[in-house]
């Protein structure tokens, strides 16, 4: 485990391989990972902890298709601000991080300044949250929503690179 006065040591080649196998599949376990990339499980269990202690390796989660659970309303929203100071821009990051409706948050360029992605159970549900959350945020200068209509491809990992 590091302390904060350690560093962290960068990523080498096989903790990216590890990663790409993890962010695809993290159930297959040290075993299954090490006979896929010819290492022992000890080792590929050594590289796993410390990139957990690391913080690179942040959580392990279970993907439930939604689809087959219930129906969501979807929408995406875009934010324009009124003032683009550090502190105004910080706030409203902050803000928006805090509502548990809100899966994404993007801070953009050009006409808009920020894509949120947010997801609740029905329009009834998101017209509060519009109204009676994100709406009361200062400094809005304009928001526009786009209701999702059919969800065609949805990637919840971002591909590992080195």
């Amino acid at each position: 485990m590091t302390t904060p006065n350690q560093t962290t040591p960068n990523p080498d080649t096989l903790d990216f391989e590890i990663l790409k196998i993890l962010v695809r599949n993290s159930r297959l376990g040290s075993k299954g990972i090490g006979m896929l990339l010819n290492r022992s499980k000890s080792v590929i269990a050594e590289r796993i902890n410390r990139m957990e202690a690391n913080g690179i390796i942040k959580n392990y989660v279970a993907i439930a298709d939604h689809k087959k659970l219930n129906s969501l309303f979807i929408s995406c929203i875009l934010v324009r601000v009124k003032d683009h100071s550090s502190q105004a821009l910080d706030l409203f990051k902050h803000s928006v991080s805090d509502f548990e409706e809100v899966l994404e948050c993007l801070h953009i360029t050009g006409h808009f300044d920020f894509y949120i992605k947010a997801v609740v159970e029905h329009m009834a549900s998101f017209n509060y949250f519009l109204t009676e959350k994100l709406g009361y945020l200062p400094n809005l200068a304009e928001v526009k929503s786009l209701p999702v209509i059919d969800e065609v491809k949805r990637e919840v990992l971002y591909p590992v690179f080195n």
